[in-house]
């Protein structure tokens, strides 16, 4: 199951943007109704709707509606703080078995899209955004600071 799935991954680190370039580039501030930083409780607050599916990196999870092209939702926390957001997908017309290459390479396109201009904006707040396909992707690290 997890192969027919698209990961987007969006990770914060230590996000330092401030004023106008976070009015510019959103995601700069956290992810949705989140933001970067966040303790469990505010994330939850922010978010309706979460399981606490707990772990060694804390984990909340808020599943999409059947059918959905969002699957799942997951904010990650370390010591009580959001520093991550994992975002599941399955594309319509998604094979039944094998990896959805065609879907990896829109959602790659659209991120890019969006993203592209401000990748070193991004970069310098240590926000990555990514697409994989669906495993777990290797920025999902047991030390955040390592991912750095």
């Amino acid at each position: 199951m997890y192969n027919q799935r698209i990961i987007m991954t969006l990770i914060a680190i230590v996000c330092t943007a401030v004023g106008a370039q976070a009015a510019t580039v959103p995601l700069l501030e956290g992810y949705g109704d989140t933001k970067w930083g966040q303790s469990k409780d505010e994330v939850m607050a922010a978010v309706p709707d979460l399981q606490d599916i707990g772990g060694t990196l804390y984990v909340l999870r808020q599943d999409g509606e059947a059918g959905d092209v969002v699957q799942k939702i997951e904010y990650t926390l370390s010591e009580d703080t959001l520093y991550m957001v994992v975002v599941y997908l399955k594309m319509p017309g998604a094979p039944a078995a094998g990896l959805d290459e065609d879907g990896l390479a829109f959602v790659k396109a659209q991120l890019d899209a969006k993203y592209e201009a401000n990748q070193k904006t991004l970069r310098s707040a240590g926000i990555r955004v990514r697409a994989d396909h669906g495993t777990r992707p290797a920025a999902v690290d047991a030390d955040p600071i390592a991912a750095r």
